[in-house]
């Protein structure tokens, strides 16, 4: 039996390689996105292993574990755009080393003032504006979009408490008022329509909510503007809202 368990881990391991490699070829041959977007997949959990030991490390240096974690995701999509597997062996090893650089680069370059100024306000700010964006053109009245930006800011914090992204720091979260059984529904009827949404969408509100990538860095992984993820986050939320009605 223990054999035979050791057999298939082999066999998985031999091809999760292999697809990898596939991936690998497609994204450096073809520039294919969706390549890049897998790969970005694979090694997140590598990258937030890495802030999260920086981020103990640093406690005394006074940067929020968020600012660690977008520094941990630059480094990664650095690393992914330059790697050259024919040449630099395995990527791991490599990745690891640009991600805790990129980590010490960017925490030395923030200066006082970028410390005052939290990453939460500048997320909230983000999303305000997304949130507008999609509504921009509509006939409603100040008191409809206001409505609407209360609506999708909300669903922004029962994002963030979804589980199916996959948050690997999920186990330090306290319980909270919000754990009841009405909560827990809503937020998995969220996560139903959320998986009903162009892939597009749904990629950037898991990335953006789940794993704290910052727009500008959706925009690199997916090839496209940052003013166009901000819109697509804006009408994903916009749709959430229309499909969910009020909570």
């Amino acid at each position: 039996m223990k054999g035979s368990i050791k057999k298939n881990g082999l066999a998985i391991l031999r091809i999760q390689k292999w697809v990898e490699a596939i991936l690998w070829r497609k994204f450096i041959n073809e520039g294919d996105v969706g390549a890049k977007q897998a790969l970005f997949s694979i090694y997140q959990s590598l990258a937030r292993k890495i802030a999260k030991e920086q981020y103990f490390k640093r406690l005394r240096q006074n940067v929020e574990r968020i600012e660690i974690e977008q520094l941990a995701y630059e480094g990664l999509l650095e690393a992914i755009g330059k790697f050259d597997p024919r040449r630099s062996g395995h990527f791991k090893g490599y990745a690891r080393r640009r991600i805790a650089g990129n980590i010490a680069d960017g925490i030395a370059a923030i200066s006082e003032v970028n410390r005052q100024i939290r990453t939460r306000h500048k997320i909230e700010q983000e999303r305000l504006r997304s949130i507008s964006l999609a509504q921009k053109g509509q006939d409603e009245t100040a008191l409809e979009q206001l409505a609407k930006l209360a609506t999708g800011l909300a669903f922004g914090l029962m994002l963030e408490g979804t589980c199916f992204y996959g948050d690997d720091t999920e186990d330090e979260r306290q319980p909270n008022a919000y754990d009841s059984l009405v909560w827990k529904e809503a937020i998995q009827r969220l996560e139903t329509e959320v998986e009903k949404l162009p892939e597009k969408q749904a990629v950037i509100l898991k990335q953006y909510y789940g794993h704290g990538v910052k727009f500008s860095q959706i925009a690199e992984l997916m090839g496209l503007s940052k003013g166009r993820i901000s819109q697509l986050h804006g009408e994903a939320l916009q749709s959430l809202r229309k499909r969910l009605g009020r909570f």
